[in-house]
């Protein structure tokens, strides 16, 4: 029986150890005492910078790396490049779900990263900031991404960093699954 049992178990493990050539590399989670979430975390991604950095500004498209984005749209571009993006996500752990409206100004920078900042006014954040930059590394580009976020919605206590690091850790594992598969081969 235990024979039985054990074959697909390891076949499951060298299978899904193929499918995902990526990994999360690191991931910090951390709440202030005046309530914000630090977030520090490094992805490592089996792709080409640009085609990722390409993946990633698509702000039309984000449905496609992330099942808990259900919209995302680019509302505006000014003169200085900064694009302004709208965002609505669903975030689920356990008993937990809640639907999150975001609109964020997003620009590129001249190094190569991208930084946004919440408008709390269009938001269901009262501040929130994140920036990620890229470093390529051999066939692979690692993701640095630090986020400081202070929401506008009640987190009840059942979810606690544990939770909440879970949560973002399954997020970011199914982004890597979907950076990697939408690379050309």
């Amino acid at each position: 029986m235990i024979r039985r049992l054990a074959l697909p178990f390891l076949c499951l493990l060298f299978f899904t150890g193929n499918v995902l050539s990526g990994e999360l590399q690191k991931l910090e989670l951390e709440r202030t005492e005046k309530g914000f979430y630090l977030i520090d975390a490094e992805i490592k991604v089996q792709a080409k910078e640009e085609k990722v950095i390409s993946l990633l500004t698509d702000y039309d498209h984000l449905t496609r790396l992330n099942s808990q984005v259900l919209e995302s749209e680019l509302v505006s571009v000014n003169e200085k490049g900064v694009s302004q993006v709208r965002t609505k996500i669903r975030p689920c752990g356990y008993l937990f779900c809640k639907i999150i409206n975001q609109v964020q100004n997003i620009k590129k920078l001249e190094n190569g990263s991208i930084s946004a900042a919440i408008l709390p006014e269009q938001s269901d954040f009262i501040e929130g900031e994140a920036k990620w930059r890229f470093q390529p590394k051999d066939e692979a580009v690692v993701i640095h991404l630090q986020a400081r976020l202070l929401p506008r919605f009640w987190v009840p206590p059942l979810i606690n960093l544990w939770l909440m690091r879970r949560m973002i850790e399954n997020e970011m594992v199914e982004t890597i699954l979907n950076l990697e598969k939408l690379q050309p081969r």
